[in-house]
């Protein structure tokens, strides 16, 4: 071969094979002319050449592309569809009370009930009875004595104020001059003189006094001692309005600074003549205000007032009866002795 006829070599350079589409961006950004190119065929038509072409996996990932909206849209579906199911359920706990109720007449409004107008309107259960034997309760009762303090000696001070029985203080104090009143009430019930107060005591205040006058005929103004009982009455319109335990004469002789004599209280009807107001001093003692009736023997107030008869002749009395007695009993007052020891 002729120099300068020489033909250059020519390099053979195999054919480059296409390279699959790479998805640097998402769908939609940046290749959509490709996407549309290569956008796989709907399902159920004849695939186009240019989708054939393309290599198996880069089909498959536009095949998996195409499903996404369909399977994001199926979610969407079911997500909707929780609201329903769960209003489905609220309905049907809301059906659960009204099981068991009577049908609603069509046109009334329905009834607003709540909890208290259900129990109000329950009918009761049937309960099993069981007879029993009532069970007795005791009542405790406070004894009372001399020397006590308290509120039940201050309602035994106001019971017996009340009845005309005491007119000393109200000081809740079981004193000298309380066990004279207990004494009075005592034997106007006809029960035996006792220091004690207990049930039988407590059960007379609450029965009414049956009057039992000496004089029935006498005047409606009046005061009456009996000797039997050792008691006074004092009568206000034929009605008892202080009675006082007393201790009238022992009826016996006695010698005494130079005075002898008998201890007797008269029996008969005698009238107040004279007045002594306060503590007087006599030959036989001190007096408090004094009620003389006949001669020296007079009904007066004493510090010693025992349950037997012990005077010289007077009638003895507690102290604060006695100023009571003295307030309301004046010159002329009918007295009236009965009975005997």
């Amino acid at each position: 071969m002729a120099a300068g006829c020489v033909l250059p070599l020519l390099a053979v350079v195999p054919a480059r094979a296409e390279e699959p589409p790479v998805w640097d961006d998402p769908p939609g950004r940046g290749r959509e002319p490709f996407a549309r190119e290569h956008e796989p065929p709907v399902r159920g038509e004849e695939q186009p050449e240019r989708f054939k072409e393309l290599p198996v996996h880069v089909r498959e990932l536009l095949e998996r592309q195409r499903d996404l909206p369909i399977r994001q849209q199926d979610l969407s579906d079911r997500g909707r569809d929780l609201p329903d199911r769960g209003r489905d359920l609220s309905d049907r706990e809301r059906e659960l009370p009204d099981r068991g109720r009577e049908p609603r007449v069509r046109g009334e409004d329905s009834p607003v009930r709540d909890d208290e107008d259900e129990v109000l309107h329950e009918e009761p259960a049937e309960e099993e009875v069981v007879h029993e034997e009532p069970v007795r309760e005791e009542k405790t009762v406070t004894i009372l004595r001399p020397g006590d303090r308290g509120e039940m000696v201050r309602q035994l001070q106001r019971r017996l104020h009340r009845d005309g029985f005491y007119f000393g203080k109200i000081n809740g104090k079981y004193n000298e001059q309380t066990r004279y009143a207990v004494w009075g009430f005592q034997k106007s019930r006809r029960m035996r003189p006792s220091n004690a107060v207990g049930p039988k005591v407590w059960k007379e205040f609450d029965r009414r006094r049956r009057a039992r006058p000496l004089v029935p005929k006498g005047p409606a103004d009046r005061v009456e001692i009996s000797l039997t009982d050792q008691l006074l009455t004092l009568y206000r319109k034929n009605r008892p309005v202080l009675t006082s335990h007393v201790s009238t004469g022992a009826e016996v002789h006695y010698c005494e600074a130079g005075r002898c004599g008998d201890a007797v209280t008269p029996v008969g009807d005698f009238h107040v003549y004279k007045r002594a107001p306060g503590w007087t001093k006599s030959p036989l003692g001190m007096m408090y205000d004094s009620l003389y009736f006949i001669g020296g023997i007079a009904m007066h107030g004493s510090k010693l007032v025992p349950t037997r008869p012990s005077s010289h002749g007077c009638i003895r009395m507690p102290v604060p009866t006695a100023a009571r007695l003295y307030k309301l009993v004046g010159i002329g007052e009918p007295v009236y002795v009965r009975g005997k020891i």
